[in-house]
């Protein structure tokens, strides 16, 4: 893992113990070799997870949307939340947050005739500093 990735993490842990919240970070998902990442419905193809400068992760007693307040707010890297499934995403590239709520577009919608790998490759602009994204999938 990316020392980068560990200060991060420290960092996170450290505000979660100063102002006296539960600490414990639990990381679902760290390194992932590239075959697994493929693997995985809905992972993007040049995953930070790759090159182990990501981490999905939860703290018990603490709200995703608190942990990706303060990760947003320690500025390092992207940010995505993912509410639904009760995770953050952090990593150590450049400054960006999206959110996923997952949801299947109805079938006379026009997202309908796009497959999920032709939407997430639309929803990958970088370009807005907070994309507040819905993916379809």
């Amino acid at each position: 893992m990316s020392p980068k990735l560990i200060d991060l993490l420290f960092l996170i842990q450290a505000w979660l113990r100063l102002n006296k919240l539960p600490s414990a970070i639990t990381v679902t998902s760290g390194y992932r070799t590239p075959e697994y990442n493929s693997s995985l419905e809905g992972a993007a193809k040049n995953s930070m997870h790759v090159r182990a400068m990501a981490a999905d992760i939860r703290i018990p007693g603490v709200s995703t949307e608190k942990i990706a307040q303060l990760a947003k707010s320690i500025g390092v890297g992207g940010v995505g939340i993912y509410p639904d499934k009760d995770f953050i995403h952090v990593d150590i590239g450049t400054i960006r947050t999206w959110r996923a709520e997952w949801h299947m577009p109805v079938e006379k919608s026009w997202l309908a005739e796009f497959s999920t790998d032709q939407i997430n490759q639309a929803l990958l602009f970088d370009g807005a500093p907070d994309q507040n994204r819905i993916v379809y999938v």
